[in-house]
């Protein structure tokens, strides 16, 4: 019987695939509005192109085509590039259209990217195999595992760190996180109920969540925190899921696979183990 860690790749490459259906079909264009500037790499385009609903549907259809080739190994590498290409047009669109920056997709942009590069290198190699289904026999390079957890740890600890630039430890008081939670939360969960109805437990979520987000960039070298970090990183997403309904399924799944789950399984993956200053191939 195979080791649990040989079928982690596996794992882990059909998360990012079930992640970028999700996520095309839960995106949508908002409407249209007054932009100050390009917030993607699409930005430049003339309006009547970035917020154009054919465009959005045939992108739509091309990352399911594209995707279910690359499940079956059919057209490789051209079947990742057209998966990723199409998913990359559809999360520009969706941002661009937006009257605020989302952010729920990065993770799992992030993580196609890599799973895709990773496909254009070792192609020949891994089109042996009949279907995505099989990788387990498959040699996976360590960064493929490194670079989304990498990208993971350093985003949330730059997402704590410019809370508190930005707000000064004057904004951990209680008060500030009920006043989100009033304005728009969801008045009928139990969550929010729980949140508006003492400020001291509004103060340690606060706190704890800036801990947690600030401090992440130490899992790069403390690897037994890892798992703590990716329990408490995920009950944040959870409680954010509740009270104000923001999809961060990317990085809960991410977090479990990455953070939790990775580092469990000891010798037979080496992330666990990870040296920035080596990068071989792990089986």
């Amino acid at each position: 019987m195979k080791p649990a860690g040989s079928y982690f790749g596996v794992v882990f490459v059909f998360t990012t695939f079930a992640l970028v259906l999700y996520y095309t079909g839960y995106v949508s264009l908002g409407p249209v509005v007054q932009r100050e500037r390009a917030l993607t790499f699409l930005g430049f385009l003339p309006d009547r192109v970035l917020f154009s609903h054919m465009l959005f549907r045939y992108m739509k259809i091309a990352v399911v085509l594209g995707l279910a080739c690359w499940i079956f190994h059919f057209a490789l590498p051209f079947s990742a590039w057209l998966t990723f290409a199409a998913f990359s047009v559809l999360m520009c669109q969706t941002i661009e259209s937006a009257y605020y920056t989302v952010h729920i997709y990065h993770i799992a942009y992030v993580s196609l990217l890599v799973v895709t590069f990773w496909y254009t290198l070792e192609y020949r190699e891994l089109r042996r195999f009949r279907t995505a289904a099989q990788l387990y026999n498959a040699q996976y390079p360590e960064w493929l595992f490194f670079v989304p957890f990498f990208y993971l740890v350093v985003t949330y600890s730059y997402s704590g760190i410019i809370k508190l630039t930005r707000n000064g430890f004057g904004w951990i008081n209680g008060t500030s996180l009920q006043l989100w939670v009033l304005m728009i939360g969801d008045s009928q969960s139990l969550a929010t109920k729980l949140m508006v109805s003492s400020r001291t437990v509004a103060l340690l979520v606060q706190i704890s969540t800036l801990v947690f987000e600030s401090t992440a960039f130490l899992t790069l070298w403390f690897r037994r925190l890892r798992p703590a970090y990716g329990v408490a990183l995920i009950g944040m997403h959870l409680g954010v899921e509740m009270i104000f309904g923001f999809s961060f399924w990317g990085n809960i799944a991410m977090d479990f696979l990455l953070l939790v789950i990775y580092p469990l399984l000891g010798q037979s993956t080496q992330l666990s183990n990870f040296d920035p200053s080596r990068l071989e191939v792990a089986n």
